[in-house]
């Protein structure tokens, strides 16, 4: 009798290398499902309640392995659709270190002290009672994406040649901060995500990664192998071609590829160090012909599959208005082509 694997299993059988039915699938999705649900995306961006009942609705509609829990407050459409509904006019963004002087009374409360993220830790906690058949994540923001929050992404890149001394400053907060709100999360039971999407070399250097973000990725990711036993993977948006071999050098279980950055590479890099999960084309969600979406599972699977090192997922995100008919169809996909029936095979 052929065993049936439970979304779980299939997450923990890739992270020892052991082949289950077929690779993992993950989706991350957020707001898709709003509509169906009964509601506006930004009513689920805000309200817990209605966040819940519409991220039940997804994975009832496309069910993955590796759910993202939701209602996570810092993600940037979150951020932006709380500022949409305030009263007040809008003069733009300000930034808590526009000042430079700003960082000697920098403070922020305790993440299970915070009314914000304490109700995305209820959250993940609810979530991991609620499926405990699947391998839940939740994420928190990296250092370079946090201290670009603080200061500006633009600004924070001048401070790189302008004032390096003070970018290491801001970045020693940020991984603080980082590193609390992790600890606080991995006690829930979720598979913890750090998403730096900012660290990309689509936005920054390959030097001023190595000068300024590697040491905190290192030290952020340590303190937290040394702290907890939670998996814990990587989120670089874009193109990290010119990092792959630091990224490697880091402990992490796995690390999600863009579509901008090559799979065969860090395919070959690797070597089934960590497992690789990726690598769909935001596009092809948003405007692919059924074709083009198995084209591109098709082509993840035989780059990856057999290494059994590998999960099969957006390179980034799903796009908030990809077609419902676009996503089954990467399901059906994924569950073909990333059959292990199929990869034996190949």
């Amino acid at each position: 009798m052929t065993k049936e694997y439970t979304g779980k299993e299939r997450i923990e059988a890739v992270f020892r290398r052991e082949k289950a039915d077929r690779l993992p699938v993950v989706l991350g999705l957020t707001v898709h499902c709003a509509t169906q649900a009964g509601y506006q995306p930004n009513e689920v961006r805000l309200d817990p309640e209605k966040a819940w009942k519409t991220f039940l609705l997804s994975e009832e509609t496309f069910p993955t392995d590796m759910p993202r829990v939701p209602s996570n407050p810092y993600l940037p459409d979150v951020l932006k659709a709380g500022k949409d509904t305030e009263m007040k006019p809008q003069k733009g963004r300000i930034y808590r270190l526009a000042d430079k002087e700003n960082l000697k009374t920098f403070s922020y409360r305790p993440p299970k002290e915070s009314r914000t993220f304490s109700t995305y830790l209820e959250m993940a906690k609810k979530s991991v009672a609620t499926l405990t058949d699947r391998a839940l994540f939740a994420e928190v923001g990296g250092p370079f994406s946090i201290a670009a929050d603080l200061r500006g992404i633009q600004q924070i890149i001048y401070d790189t040649f302008d004032d390096p001394e003070y970018v290491h400053e801001v970045m020693k907060v940020a991984t603080k901060l980082s590193l609390d709100r992790a600890l606080a999360l991995v006690e829930t039971g979720i598979y913890l995500r750090i998403g730096d999407p900012s660290a990309s070399c689509s936005l920054i250097s390959p030097k001023i990664y190595r000068e300024f973000v590697m040491s905190y990725h290192q030290q952020l990711l340590s303190e937290l192998r040394k702290n907890t036993d939670a998996r814990i993977g990587l989120h670089i948006c874009g193109n990290i071609d010119p990092i792959m071999e630091e990224i490697l050098s880091l402990p992490i279980d796995w690390f999600e590829i863009d579509a901008l950055s090559s799979l065969e590479k860090m395919v070959s890099l690797s070597q089934g160090k960590i497992v690789i999960r990726g690598q769909i084309p935001m596009e092809t969600f948003l405007d692919g012909t059924r074709e083009d979406i198995q084209k591109e599972v098709k082509r993840c699977v035989d780059i990856a599959g057999s290494t059994r090192a590998f999960m099969l997922a957006p390179g980034c995100t799903v796009p908030f208005n990809a077609p419902m008919e676009n996503i089954q169809v990467f399901l059906d996909a994924a569950c073909e082509y990333g059959s292990y029936k199929y990869i034996d095979n190949q």
